[in-house]
């Protein structure tokens, strides 16, 4: 059953943390990878950059993906937010490298966060928010950028390293482990599926809505093309052993017309 949400103001950032969805993805803030570097031999290294190619491959290939400057996905969010589900609509939109902005509408309330380059801010109907949350929305918005699914786009880095972990089971389907890091502190275990080489999950560290360290998982379905990229049209996203977030998108565009401006915050 759906729950409706009142927003009461003395715990707003929480409630701020629960309800703020960015495309698939969980907020983060900076520096809460913890993980310890692991050494990879030559054998493993180039192990794990074939299977990295053949994942570009099925998702329209490297230089697709090299060429997406913006992604905007379309669609239905449901949340657990205090033991009940919120249902709502949601608006994600990516400008690459650095823009991000998020529209979700439960109840006729609508809550927009989004960071412009420089600055993070938000909104909650005509309300905004305290510095101290549109700094964390700033956090936020800057990891979430390059972690989970999105960690894809640093595929052509210089810096980037990858690591095998090997072959294990998701959802019942046999997929190859790979360990991701972009060379900048933000990293992300791919599992790709061995047939069709697709990501099935993307696993990285994550705080809470408390500011306790969680293992954030997120599930891939429902792939298809768009404008030459494959994309997942369906996300299921868990916190620990919990189901936090399921988004399910009825449109994706890739390289629509997205102005910088719209990622400003509203006068």
């Amino acid at each position: 059953m759906t729950a409706t949400v009142q927003i009461d103001r003395r715990r707003e950032s929480t409630l701020w943390l629960k309800l703020v969805i960015v495309g698939g993805l969980v907020f983060l803030t900076a520096n809460t990878i913890t993980a310890q570097a692991q050494s990879s031999s030559p054998e493993n290294e180039a192990a794990a950059r074939r299977i990295v190619d053949s994942a570009l491959a099925a998702m329209g290939g490297r230089e697709t993906l090299s060429r997406v400057r913006s992604l905007s996905m379309l669609g239905m969010t449901r949340l657990q937010v205090e033991g009940q589900q919120v249902q709502g609509a949601a608006r994600y939109v990516v400008l690459r490298p650095d823009r991000y902005r998020a529209d979700v509408t439960i109840d006729n309330k609508k809550i927009i966060q989004a960071f412009n380059g420089k600055t993070g801010w938000g909104m909650e109907g005509l309300k905004t928010y305290p510095p101290e949350i549109d700094k964390r929305i700033e956090m936020a918005m800057q990891t979430a950028l390059y972690r989970g699914l999105l960690a894809l786009f640093s595929a052509s880095s210089p810096h980037l390293q990858v690591r095998l972990v090997g072959r294990l089971d998701v959802n019942d389907q046999k997929a190859d482990a790979v360990d991701w890091d972009d060379g900048a502190g933000n990293m992300t275990r791919f599992y790709f599926d061995i047939k069709s080489h697709l990501p099935l999950r993307a696993v990285y560290s994550d705080i809470d809505s408390q500011g306790n360290p969680v293992v954030t998982t997120d599930d891939f379905f429902g792939f298809r093309k768009v404008d030459g990229l494959v994309w997942p049209y369906r996300m299921i996203e868990y916190q620990g052993d919990e189901k936090k977030r399921e988004d399910i998108f009825t449109e994706i565009q890739v390289n629509g017309k997205v102005a910088e401006s719209y990622f400003d915050p509203i006068p």
